[in-house]
């Protein structure tokens, strides 16, 4: 069995100003301190910008040639507002501008139902070939990052994520399966909450 686990990269957004559209993207895997990297986009569209529905179209990225340097993110907030601020006038010397491109999402290939509960685990593909596991369980509200905004499911009741802190990956679909299986009864014998499964008749 050949998986691993990563540090999730967190993202800090300081949306963008309504008259120029700039906006600053800060990224990093501990808040604390830590390595951040540091870009900024702009909204070249028609109407107001919204981060959560971005367009290629619409958005170009704006890297800085030399790169902006912060160990912590009260650091990284200060070392980026001149830079956006240059951006806002129009002046986009000292970056490299391209046009924003969506990451591309990993595509589902299996999914593990717990049989006693309703929790399950999903394993999906990225395009460089790598499996990675994700975990959803139907618990009380509140308990969970929700799976979806709005949530969905019965009232006092929604769809969660839960797992490790650590993204999951795996070299294989045998090792993503059996590495699912494992996590899937800890995080099941771990939380009575989560709602029994009723048998089908």
């Amino acid at each position: 069995m050949s998986y691993w686990h990563e540090e999730p990269t967190h993202t800090r957004v300081i949306r963008p100003r309504l008259l120029s559209g700039v906006a600053t993207i800060i990224r990093y895997d501990n808040a604390v301190s830590g390595d951040f990297e540091i870009h900024f986009m702009r909204y070249d569209g028609i109407g107001k910008p919204l981060m959560w529905q971005r367009f290629p179209d619409d958005w170009w990225e704006f890297w800085p040639i030399e790169p902006i340097r912060a160990t912590h993110l009260d650091q990284a907030k200060a070392a980026s507002a001149g830079a956006a601020l240059r951006l806002e006038s129009g002046d986009e010397t000292g970056f490299t501008k391209r046009r924003y491109e969506p990451s591309v999402r990993p595509i589902v290939v299996k999914e593990i139902d717990h049989p006693d509960r309703m929790a399950k685990a999903i394993i999906a593909q990225h395009a460089d070939g790598r499996f990675q596991v994700f975990y959803h369980v139907y618990a009380p509200d509140g308990l969970y990052l929700p799976v979806s905004t709005p949530s969905v499911g019965e009232l006092g009741w929604e769809w969660g994520q839960a797992g490790p802190l650590q993204k999951t990956f795996a070299d294989s679909l045998q090792s993503a399966l059996e590495i699912a299986a494992i996590k899937l009864a800890e995080i099941v014998a771990g939380d009575p909450e989560i709602k029994q499964r009723i048998a089908e008749e």
